[in-house]
């Protein structure tokens, strides 16, 4: 009982003495905290620690709630007092100089700090994530606003810069979401990217003609921000500088501005006035796109390079101006175009009822159209040859078009998404569909695919819920993946002999199917996806006569319920021509019936499982003729026999 007694005494004893007064040494200084406040005295410099598994900090496992640090001391290390949750106060004295990366991150009871003017290096992350600290007032000799500094201090209202400061690092106010004021000295030159990125409650910002770059995303996401003065030194405003600055109602980008960035003014949903610099050389791609509230600009005549998509999403644009002795472009009727006018580059999204292409267009560009939902209709001249990928793109308004006779290709997504197109009218020039060209054109009807078309791409006709039949003419070769999927009320498919492809997954989707006509008299090898949702035992496959057997014995075509049809010549009964054996070696025999040796001659041709011809041969019909395919790969093929007035086809199996 004694020992038990005093066991229990000695550890009140020990822990009274951790309550009241720990301390030790670090490096040349001494530590020591007594009463909740941790002490640090003496000369020299601070340690660095690491708060994970080595080096840590001596006060790291003890409570405190105040730091006093004394003169003598010259800097304070890294991570010195990482995540000190329950510090609240802190006294620096005038003798430091630095302070280092991540010393007081994590504080997250630290609301003030007032340093001193001794201090003239804030380290990497020093006061990231102190989410309660409200106000910091900044040495007046510091030159440098590291990157991260006050990263996630959700809490910080302002912030005044003393005119020592020359950059403000990279994320150094990042998503200070209650800043609402910030000074910016005319002593800085540089703003690091990010810097005030999502300092949503942050209302104007000047900055100062000192400063000559502004990183990417300084100042994206700044919602609240409805006024910019730029910098008379800027000659470039970086990607993203404004993007999402949705309250932002008018900029003026000074004269000293030669470029503007990709998405730089992204998003600026309310911006209705901009006026560009007079010797702004390059306008890069999506520059100023979804600036919803934008009617107007002037393209000044300096100007030599306008990006793709560099005004689309600006819904209520009407008019882009081109001044009269720009070198680039030109503009007629708020529409812009290359200077002489044969390239029409972009149409305002804001437009409506019907627009006119010029004669003098023989080429319309990338997304020259897209999005523009309240054109209903577009008259395109003869003129025009090439029509660019996404032209016409999200035209919700338009229900027909013509296409001119000299256009050789319909390019990826030109038309995807018109869904309310009704009709459209392919001329014979045309070669190829590309991928995605007429994509979720949900009330397309009907289409006329012409005779020269010879691919079409994968997606080309994909989700075009109102089409009911598709016919595919003699000239096509290739049908992409997808190219018809999720035509959901697709009754009716005729296939040509030419077609010797058909990509994955073509008609899944097409589950309303009934009638397929494939006039390929030898049945192509396809993915067992292709008909992926159609219930092919309840749908009709027609085929040649003289192809039943080779359908019937062919994957995927055989789950079909297969007729055969006269397709325009007389066949031959399959019982009137024997090959044998089969499977073979290699040689073959050819035994034909008395009825057919009249016919002149026997045309051979031996195909692969792909439609593709390996062997054509000719001889006399004869009662027996032999054919050597010894040097072909083991595998299933077809041979298709032919006189003056019938053929017929049949597999054959080479061992």
């Amino acid at each position: 009982m004694k020992t038990h007694l005093l066991l229990l005494i000695t550890a009140m004893l020990f822990s009274t003495a951790t309550v009241f007064a720990q301390g030790g040494t670090t490096g040349p200084l001494t530590w020591n905290i007594s009463n909740g406040t941790l002490t640090i005295s003496g000369n020299g410099t601070m340690p660095d620690y690491n708060p994970f598994g080595y080096n840590i900090a001596p006060w790291r496992a003890y409570n405190f709630h105040d730091i006093v640090i004394e003169n003598g001391v010259t800097n304070i290390g890294e991570s010195a007092f990482y995540d000190c949750s329950n510090l609240t106060s802190i006294s620096i004295s005038n003798t430091v100089t630095n302070i280092g990366m991540f010393a007081f991150y994590y504080c997250q009871n630290l609301k003030s700090v007032s340093l001193p003017n001794s201090i003239k290096n804030i380290d990497h992350c020093a006061f990231g994530n102190c989410t309660q600290l409200t106000s910091i007032t900044l040495s007046n000799t510091l030159t440098s606003i590291g990157n991260h500094i006050f990263y996630e201090c959700y809490n910080l209202t302002s912030i005044t810069i003393p005119n020592s400061v020359t950059s403000i690092g990279e994320s150094a106010f990042y998503y200070c979401v209650r800043l609402t004021s910030v000074t910016i000295p005319n002593s800085v030159i540089n703003i690091g990217k990010r810097a005030f990125y999502y300092c949503t409650a942050l209302p104007s910002i000047t900055i100062p003609n000192s400063v000559k770059t502004i990183g990417k995303e300084a100042f994206s996401d700044c919602r609240s921000l409805t006024s910019i003065t730029l910098s008379n030194s800027l000659t470039n405003i970086d990607d993203n500088v404004f993007s999402d600055c949705r309250s932002l109602i008018s900029i003026t980008i000074p004269n000293s501005v030669k470029s503007i960035g990709f998405e730089a003014f992204a998003w600026c949903r309310n911006l209705t006035s901009m006026i560009l610099s007079d010797s702004l050389i390059n306008i890069r791609e999506r520059a100023i796109i979804v600036c919803e509230g934008l009617t107007s600009i002037t393209i000044p005549n300096s100007v030599i390079s306008i990006g793709e998509d560099a005004f689309g999403g600006c819904t209520s644009l009407t008019s882009i101006d081109v001044e009269s002795e720009n070198n680039i472009y030109a503009s007629e009727n708020g529409v812009l175009f290359n200077k002489s006018k044969t390239t029409l580059i972009f149409c305002p999204q804001g437009k409506t009822g019907t627009y006119v292409i010029p004669n003098s267009v023989t080429s319309i560009g990338d997304g020259a159209f897209a999005y523009c939902y309240n054109l209903t209709s577009i008259i395109i001249p003869n003129n025009v040859t090439n029509i660019g990928v996404s032209a016409f793109a999200c035209c919700f308004g338009l229900s027909s078009i013509t296409i001119p006779n000299g256009v050789t290709s319909i390019r990826e997504k030109t038309f995807s998404v018109c869904r309310n197109l009704t009709s459209i009218t392919i001329p014979n020039s045309v070669v190829s569909i590309g991928d995605a060209a007429f994509e979720s054109c949900v009330n397309l009807t009907s289409i006329a695919i012409p005779n020269s078309i010879t691919i079409i791409g994968y997606f080309a006709f994909g989700s075009c819920h109102s089409l009911t039949s598709i016919e595919i003419p003699n000239s096509v070769t290739t049908i992409g993946k997808h190219a018809f999927s999720d035509c959901e009320n697709l009754t009716s498919l005729t296939l040509s002999e030419s077609v010797k492809s058909i990509g994955e997954n073509a008609f899944w989707g097409c589950y309303r199917l009934v009638s397929v006509t494939n006039l390929n008299p030898v049945p192509i090898a396809i993915n067992p996806n292709v008909f992926l949702l159609v219930n092919q035992s309840a749908c009709t496959l027609k085929v040649p006569v003289s192809s039943v057997s080779a359908y019937k014995n062919a994957p995927v075509w055989k789950e079909f319920n297969i007729v055969g049809i006269d397709v325009g010549i007389d066949t031959i009964e399959p019982e009137a021509i024997k090959i044998y054996p089969n499977p073979t070696a290699g040689e073959l025999k050819i035994e034909v019936a008395d009825q057919v040796r009249n016919d002149g001659e026997l045309g051979i041709k031996i195909f692969d499982t792909y439609g593709k011809v390996l062997q054509p041969y000719t001889s006399p019909i004869s009662p027996k003729s032999t054919l050597d395919i010894s040097h072909l790969p083991t595998g299933i093929y077809f041979i298709k026999i032919s006189t003056a007035t019938g053929e017929v086809v049949k597999k054959i199996v080479k061992k």
